[in-house]
């Protein structure tokens, strides 16, 4: 039993020692690595000290001075609206009045001249501050305390191994460490310092849509209904559904389609590098009559951007709405918005109407008016488990013609089953008169007029009430819809519907 416990203590005994050896060798392999490099590992200083120990609320202004240039952030106090003994404090940039503060980025800034605790002591004091890179300091930061107090502290040089900066404060001769994510900080400057935060809705949230790019039809989607209404879709569906106003009213947006063709890409975008504060010729930029409007926003959140001329093949130039900063941000996140084609998040018939809320159908050729009334009507239900309900009817007349429903029905169909075959990618400028013009009465609905305008040996293009033209449809689909017309009217059209 006792050689076994003198066995186990030799062997512990040796892991130790094996451990420090394995320890010496690193560090003597960092630093041989560091010495290849003609760098020196930094210096190890004294123990943590503090040299400011104050509160946010005891600065008056804070002055940065680096890379010739000198930005000062004053402290903008107002009462908390929960206690009125304490106050809250937020950061103007002074003689930037105009200029929307990433409070976060000013907070962080200020807080090395209230609380100011470097790694330790380097040096009790040196004849020789430009070796360090303090005589002036590669940025000097002077604050004001509202007791009349001041104190300027000086950043200078890295250490040779890039983790810590040189640092001193004026009235000390000491040289002290701080780390290099800390010094970092203080030379910041207007792009560091500038608001750049977006608020992005998500697809289910939605309350408005709009994409407005320069040459194209208006897209925009609202929700049409009461604060109520909303309010019980919301407590219902978790959203709400939205019902496009522009380019073809009424049409409902499919969600998971609109997520698909524009929120998937889009959701990882962040405003890039501020390019100019507030431009007077926002020309330079493709901001005077920005390429894309792009707005999103719900009851919360409210993200509105203006998009200008490519920067380069990877850059955008873009603007937050109600401010006058130029930036610019990643074009892949919006490329595929430019362009795109709405029936990739919409039905795609060109119009879709219950054919009980029609009340007339006029379609005019170069040759012919069919003017078609719909005498609409009900009748009790036949079926026994359906009393007390109705069933609708319709008498349609086609010039003073009455033919059978359910062929009429058919026929119904060949109006409404023109569908948007493409996105032709530009405003289509028609000439001459159209090939049909089909117009709707409706029961509650404000009408709607369509006109056909020969585009092509296949197709025609499609103009809905005074809109732009931007899509075509299949020719020999309108074809089929005014050679059914005479079928119908001499009682030859079967009624399969």
């Amino acid at each position: 039993m006792l050689k076994s416990k003198k066995k186990m203590l030799t062997l512990i005994i040796s892991l130790v020692l094996l451990g420090g050896l394995g320890g010496l060798y690193v560090w003597q392999d960092n630093r041989t690595k560091l010495a290849e490099l003609d760098v020196e590992p930094s210096p190890t200083p004294t123990p943590l000290i503090m040299l400011i120990e104050k509160n946010e609320s005891d600065l008056e202004y804070v002055i940065f001075e680096s890379k010739g240039r000198t930005l000062k952030l004053d402290a903008i106090r107002k009462p908390n609206e929960f206690n009125a003994d304490l106050e809250d404090i937020s950061w103007a940039l002074s003689g930037y009045e105009d200029v929307f503060i990433n409070q976060t980025a000013a907070k962080d800034m200020v807080r090395g001249m209230y609380y100011q605790s470097p790694i330790g002591v380097l040096l009790e004091e040196t004849d020789n501050p430009a070796d360090f890179g303090l005589s002036p300091g590669e940025s000097v930061v002077t604050a004001r305390y509202r007791d009349g107090s001041a104190t300027v502290m000086r950043v200078g040089k890295e250490t040779p191994a890039k983790d810590r900066y040189y640092m001193s404060i004026d009235g000390d001769p000491a040289v002290y460490l701080m780390y290099t994510y800390l010094g970092a900080r203080f030379f910041n400057g207007l792009n560091e310092l500038v608001d750049k935060s977006v608020s992005v809705v998500e697809t289910q949230f939605l309350e408005y849509i709009k994409i407005a790019e320069r040459g194209r039809p208006l897209v925009e989607f609202t929700f049409h209904g009461t604060d109520e209404d909303k309010d019980n879709m919301y407590e219902q569906y978790g959203g709400i559904y939205l019902t496009m106003n522009e380019p073809y009213h009424g049409r409902d947006l499919y969600y998971e389609s609109f997520d698909m063709a524009v929120m998937e890409e889009f959701l990882p975008f962040s405003i890039g590098e501020l390019i100019e504060l507030a431009p007077n010729d926002l020309s330079v930029y493709g901001l005077d009559e920005p390429s894309l409007e792009l707005r999103l926003s719900n009851r919360d959140n409210d993200l509105h951007l203006f998009f200008g001329d490519l920067a380069d093949e990877n850059l955008i130039y873009v603007m937050i709405a109600g401010r006058p900063h130029v930036f610019t941000a990643d074009y892949s996140y919006v490329s595929h918005i430019f362009g795109i084609n709405v029936f990739r998040f919409i039905d795609k018939f060109i119009v879709l109407e219950d054919i009980y809320s029609v009340e007339v159908i006029t379609i005019k050729t170069s040759d012919a008016v069919y003017e078609i009334l719909m005498e609409q009507y009900e009748l009790p239900a036949e079926s026994s488990w359906r009393e007390g309900e109705f069933d609708s009817y319709v008498n349609p007349y086609i010039n003073g013609q009455l033919v059978h429903e359910q062929p009429f029905k058919t026929f119904y169909r060949f109006i409404i089953g023109q569908t948007y075959d493409a996105d032709i990618g530009y405003v289509f400028e028609p000439e001459g008169e159209p090939i049909v013009t089909v117009s709707f009465v409706f029961t509650e609905k404000e009408p709607t007029t369509i006109k056909y305008f020969p585009f092509d040996a296949n197709f025609c293009a499609v103009q809905i009430d005074d809109g732009q033209i931007t899509h075509i449809t299949n020719l020999q689909a309108i074809h089929n819809m005014l050679n059914a017309i005479p079928e119908l009217l001499a009682g030859n059209m079967d009624g399969d519907y």
